[in-house]
């Protein structure tokens, strides 16, 4: 079966177990953390997602009973708890609105989707024993992304984006829509590392490449040679859509590559960064209204479903009755949308964290920065 539809399914299970409490009883061993409508909510879904949560920053080294600390926990919780109360009127909603989905549909779905991935009954049953869920679990999920799905499609039926909507987005927000791809041959000479000796030699190098490309040299091939990037093993194409302004690379790097005028254009000066000398070839571009318009009106169209969701959802929640009985620990219930939009306490961050929310974002970082490469190590900005 394909990666992502186990991960989205297994993502999928917290929350149908949720989802169906306007129907079912409280499971085993469930506490009561909400009512909604009178019905009580079982804890399944938000201690899934907390411990889901609690398990990613385990890693982060924090110092146990720090304010760094016991923000990361408060966010924790906080985002567990709206998760799991989202899912619970996100199901309601669609009662609402008379949105089904029969046993016809799910079992339509697990045929495609999971039977057909397996040559017998025995190697399905020995999967859904490794994945810890039942059949009936599964198909619970299946229902829960039916309806998700359905619930989006009736938001879209009501969704118009004209030609003139999509003009004036591009005319708008051009320079965040055109993009180019590029090669590049990184001669490293990092500033504040290289001798000038150093910087010399590099340059020296960079114009003798330019001039065996000149001379018809294959592009990927002295990329490979000579490349100092972790793109050189691929020939020096970066996998990565650049747009005129874009910030997530060294603006030198970013000038260079929109300098260029035609597709296989390469520099006819070395590029210099603060990682060296980069000679970069144009491989590819997207530039003008209609090379963007799908792209465009796919944004458009996302946004303003987001928008109906949103406009729905507070007006279904704020003709509910909520009240929130699980106790936290770390957060204080500031924020929490579900009760501004009831009548209750507005929704305001609490700032008992002090300074603790920017060494968090500081500690995110440098754990992304531990954990994920990107073989752009000589053009990003980070």
């Amino acid at each position: 079966m394909k990666k992502w539809l186990v991960l989205l399914l297994i993502l999928a299970l917290a929350l149908c177990l949720l989802c169906a409490c306007g129907e079912d009883e409280l499971q085993d061993g469930e506490n009561v953390i909400a009512v909604i409508n009178g019905q009580e909510v079982g804890d399944t879904v938000y201690n899934f997602y907390y411990n889901y949560n609690m398990d990613s920053i385990s890693g982060y080294g924090l110092e146990e009973g720090s304010d760094l600390q016991k923000y990361f926990f408060s966010n924790v919780e906080s985002y567990a708890w709206q998760t799991a109360i989202g899912s619970v009127y996100a199901q309601l909603a669609c009662e609402e609105l008379g949105i089904k989905v029969t046993e016809k549909d799910i079992d339509e779905y697990f045929d495609a989707n999971f039977r057909a991935y397996f040559q017998t009954d025995e190697d399905l049953q020995d999967w859904l024993t490794e994945s810890g869920y039942t059949e009936d679990e599964w198909r619970e999920v299946i229902k829960s992304q039916l309806y998700s799905e359905r619930f989006q499609a009736h938001l879209e039926e009501g969704v118009e984006i004209s030609d003139e909507d999509i003009a004036a987005e591009y005319e708008a927000n051009a320079a965040n829509y055109d993009t180019r791809r590029v090669s590049h041959i990184l001669i490293s000479a990092a500033e504040g590392e290289a001798s000038e000796e150093e910087m010399v030699q590099a340059e020296l190098t960079a114009r003798g490449i330019i001039r065996q490309l000149d001379d018809g040299a294959d592009f990927a091939e002295l990329a490979k040679e000579y490349s100092a990037d972790g793109s050189a093993d691929n020939g020096g194409v970066l996998d990565y859509d650049i747009t005129r302004e874009d910030a997530r690379l060294v603006p030198g790097f970013v000038a260079g590559s929109w300098a260029l005028e035609n597709i296989g254009d390469y520099s006819e000066e070395p590029v210099k960064t603060e990682f060296g000398y980069h000679i970069i070839r144009l491989d590819s571009e997207k530039i003008g209204l209609e090379a963007n318009q799908e792209e465009i009106a796919a944004a458009l169209r996302e946004e303003a479903v987001s928008q109906a969701y949103s406009d729905y959802m507070e007006d279904f929640i704020s003709k509910s009755t909520y009240e929130r009985v699980l106790e936290f620990q770390y957060w204080d219930g500031s924020g929490d949308p579900f009760l501004a939009l009831t009548g209750g306490a507005p929704a305001e961050e609490g700032t008992e964290a002090g300074d603790a929310e920017d060494e968090a974002a500081d500690t995110e970082e440098a754990v992304k920065e531990d954990v994920e490469g990107n073989g752009e190590e000589g053009v990003s900005a980070e």
